[in-house]
């Protein structure tokens, strides 16, 4: 029986100070993480760019937003828009750009869920088309819809949003990773850290200190509602020179190779929206067309009437809105290069957007936005153009 006690106790002692030393090391990993992510409200996702954007994120309670790549990003004007709104309706939006640089379809329906965690369904979400994701065959598309094996152990190694927002794995481990990750910050921050120890600084603290400045002092945004503007111009003489078209072949020749047109890549985010009651309004934003016609024939992109009809179609299946400004605001001035606007542009086809969408101006479902913009137009003998 005294043996019994003794190693009671004895067992007892070791639990104790096993317990001690893993608060001892825990919490000051865990204090340090959650300091890490005070800088930024995001969960540490594919990587620091995108976190801008997250904080931009956190801040949305409501109103509209634009979700897209670098296109929307630093060519939509929120201010603006929600400016060019005002003037015509009797409510006030709030309007963010939660556009993300290089962004793909996946990391724009992470900012979507991220959106919906904290209870945040947008009144209307504006998603531009880049020409990349009509093209079927550049990446490998899994369906959302078929039931994956049931698996112990994740394949993959991917970052926290991607892990536990966006992929349907059915794996114990990531189930057991997402629920304990979701109040314990250092977890989250193990695979970051790798990539970014792996990819760029060599050093943990040297690292949160590049996070902390790209977020505070770096490319910061040019308000707080997440327009990332560029502020340089094409000129006539630039714009049409054989360097800029060869450089843009160069830049697309290896996502276009074997272009096939189609809008398989964006099934899964625009039914997620629709499944959720969002209102969508899908829309082609403008290139240059002088130079990026012939960099797409070269590429056996499709002609343009083909490419905006095939989103028409799309967004007639989905009964969602579409604004084609494909060809429009074709002064090189209006670029900084042959894809992306500059401040000039950005303002100007911020406010053509606003303006087809108040005009109607555009393929909508009947109905479709009655609610949210139609029913508050001001009733008065203001001009209506």
């Amino acid at each position: 029986m005294n043996k019994l006690k003794t190693y009671r106790d004895y067992l007892i002692k070791k639990l104790i100070l096993v317990l001690f030393l893993f608060v001892l090391v825990f919490i000051p990993i865990e204090l340090f993480s959650r300091w890490v992510s005070s800088f930024s409200p995001a969960s540490f996702g594919s990587g620091i760019r995108v976190d801008q954007k997250y904080l931009i994120a956190d801040s949305i309670n409501s109103g509209i937003v634009a979700i897209g790549d670098s296109i929307i990003a630093r060519g939509f004007y929120p201010e603006i828009f929600s400016t060019s709104l005002a003037n015509k309706i009797q409510i006030t939006y709030p309007v963010y750009n939660i556009g993300v640089e290089g962004a793909n379809t996946e990391e724009e329906l992470a900012l979507y869920k991220y959106l919906l965690k904290r209870k945040v369904n947008p009144t209307l979400t504006i998603i531009n088309v880049p020409i990349h994701v009509l093209n079927v065959n550049n990446f490998s598309i899994p369906s959302p819809t078929s039931k994956k094996p049931f698996k112990l152990w994740d394949d993959g190694n991917l970052d926290y949003y991607t892990r536990c927002n966006v992929q349907n794995i059915q794996a114990i481990s990531t189930k057991v990773y997402c629920k304990l990750a979701d109040k314990l910050y250092f977890l989250r921050l193990l695979n970051f850290y790798h990539q970014q120890l792996n990819n760029s600084d060599k050093a943990l603290f040297h690292t949160a200190k590049t996070r902390f400045t790209n977020l505070i002092y770096n490319n910061i945004p040019v308000s707080a509602m997440g327009f990332s503007p560029i502020f340089n111009a094409m000129t006539s003489e630039s714009a049409n020179t054989d360097y800029l078209y060869n450089a843009m072949v160069k830049t697309y020749e290896r996502d276009y190779i074997h272009y096939q047109l189609g809008t398989d890549r964006l099934d899964h985010f625009i039914d997620e929206l629709n499944k959720n009651q969002t209102k969508v309004v899908l829309v082609l934003m403008p290139l240059y067309q002088p130079l990026m016609r012939k960099v797409h024939d070269k590429l056996n992109v499709p002609q343009n009437q083909l490419i905006i009809d095939k989103i028409k179609q799309f967004a007639e299946k989905k009964k969602i809105a579409f604004v084609n400004l494909f060809e429009e605001l074709q002064e090189p001035e209006n670029f900084q290069d042959p894809v992306h606007m500059n401040v000039l542009g950005a303002s100007k086809v911020t406010q053509l957007l606003a303006k087809k969408i108040l005009n109607k101006d555009y393929f909508y479902p009947e109905g479709y936005l009655d609610r949210e913009i139609y029913d508050y137009t001001k009733k008065s003998h203001e001009d209506k153009s």
